[in-house]
């Protein structure tokens, strides 16, 4: 077995050599010794396959460097356009361009193998359902399929085979597909395309700023009515964000524009982005370390309640992190173990069940329900402390103190006309000096400034310039 091997070593050996003489380049070698090495006593017949004439490379020897591979061939199945869900696509599009490759490949797959297709561009050429779609392959298995050019959902092939209830064989036919094109998320799409369609169009028709002459006045003229119909503010335009986003824009080389997306897209790209950004946040959080939760909820001037969920924490460099956990809309009650319910799958979602260590929420009654609830969720060793919110308890005790006072406010809605019953309120009061009408006063002051723009702006003249103070009316529902 030694001589087999010394001999397939000489052998390769040769071969090296020959090759280095054919491509003699300075004084560069293939093997990493200056000489032959000493001691071959590692070598063994089951190490050493059969080495190829025309190979550079010898695997089997440790000590031989190995040549640069030639290019390699570039793969016939890249002339295939992937198409479908999946980062790089699930399936290869047929395409009549290159009918005779995709026959070649597709009869190499299992499906292939043992089920036949007609591939032609034209299926039913007077069929108007067959223009809606293109007809595809699962890259692995060659599976025929088809692709809705509306919404991109992959359906069975019309042609491809399958069994019924009795075992008989047929085709899936084109009943399917006709019936996909009436669906609501198909049309959806649909008018989703439209719309990018009639984007694009407005691009490509207005041209490239360049073949416009820009005029400052037009500009200004534009963006005022961009802020005026969508309701804006006037000071947007003084935001480092806009400024940064036009700047931005100016940049698109020529003769590119910026592509205006769909808000469907602005929608999807952001709730991305959103993920993103809280876990590259949590990625700070020390491996050992805790993460505190603020819980908050409020509802929306359309009457949908909702809980914000808000992580903080020290990173390793003593730096303060916080990150908007969750938005979470909120149904049914507001018990505290609903409101458990939703915080503890949200915590499971970012992988941080075990990791909370403090929660900080007001001092309603079902919060401390929810702190308990959740704390029965959790494993034994996790000890969540709860920190009732400092705001919050402040708000309490300066009510308690009003109500000793006996200058609670009793409305419960903000005030906003200047009525008869309050100017003989504000009279009865006037030569008193208890700390109950001194306040009573203060809140009388605020709803006549606020009943009347002419007093309104009244008050502001007596300001500072650029203040533009006004005066808050207390409500006894509203909290700090």
């Amino acid at each position: 077995m030694m001589i087999l091997c010394l001999h397939a070593l000489f052998a390769a050996s040769t071969v090296l050599s020959l090759r280095s003489q054919q491509t003699e380049v300075g004084s560069s070698q293939l093997s990493l010794f200056d000489s032959e090495p000493d001691d071959l006593s590692f070598i063994t017949s089951s190490n050493c396959p059969a080495t190829p004439s025309t190979s550079w490379q010898v695997d089997c020897f440790s000590f031989v460097q190995p040549s640069v591979p030639s290019s390699v061939a570039p793969d016939p199945l890249e002339r295939f356009q992937r198409v479908g869900p999946g980062r790089r696509g699930q399936f290869f599009l047929y395409s009549g361009m290159n009918h005779s490759d995709w026959v070649d490949w597709w009869l190499e797959t299992d499906y292939g193998s043992n089920n036949k297709i007609t591939w032609e561009s034209q299926h039913g050429s007077a069929s108007e359902t067959w223009k809606q779609f293109e007809q595809v392959a699962h890259t692995g298995t060659g599976s025929p399929k088809v692709m809705c050019k509306r919404c991109d959902a992959i359906l069975e092939h019309p042609y491809a085979t399958k069994k019924d209830a009795n075992g008989r064989v047929g085709r899936h036919g084109t009943t399917t597909i006709t019936r996909h094109l009436q669906t609501l998320t198909c049309q959806k799409a649909t008018g989703v395309r439209q719309q990018r369609g009639r984007l694009k169009g407005f691009l490509h028709s207005q041209g490239h700023p360049a073949d416009r002459p820009f005029s400052q006045e037009a500009w200004e003229d534009k963006l005022l009515q961009f802020i005026t119909i969508n309701r804006l503010p006037s000071n947007l335009v003084e935001h480092p964000t806009f400024r940064d986003l036009i700047s931005h824009s100016q940049s698109a080389p020529t003769p590119s524009l910026p592509t205006i997306q769909s808000a469907d897209t602005i929608r999807r790209r952001l709730s991305v982005r959103v993920k993103e950004r809280q876990r590259d946040t949590l990625g700070l959080l020390p491996e050992h370390a805790k993460i505190s939760v603020a819980l908050d909820c409020w509802t929306s001037p359309f009457g949908q309640a909702f809980m914000a969920i808000t992580g903080y924490f020290i990173d390793a460099d003593w730096v303060y992190r916080e990150v908007l956990l969750g938005f979470k809309p909120l149904h049914g009650t507001h018990s505290g173990a609903n409101l458990s319910a939703v915080l503890m799958k949200t915590l499971t979602e970012h992988g941080i069940v075990d990791r909370v260590f403090g929660l900080t929420t007001d001092n309603a009654s079902n919060n401390k329900t929810l702190v308990d609830t959740l704390q029965q969720s959790l494993s034994g060793d996790v000890n969540v402390i709860r920190v009732p919110c400092l705001a919050h308890v402040i708000q309490l005790s300066l009510n308690q103190l009003l109500d000793r006072l006996k200058a609670v406010p009793l409305n419960d809605t903000t005030e906003t006309t200047w009525t008869d019953r309050q100017v003989n309120l504000a009279k009865a009061n006037a030569q008193s000096r208890e700390i109950s009408h001194t306040l009573n006063k203060a809140r009388y002051l605020a709803i006549y400034i606020r009943g009347s723009p002419q007093r309104r702006e009244l008050f502001t003249a007596v300001q500072p310039l650029g203040q533009g103070l006004m005066p808050i009316q207390d409500v006894r529902t509203r909290g700090y």
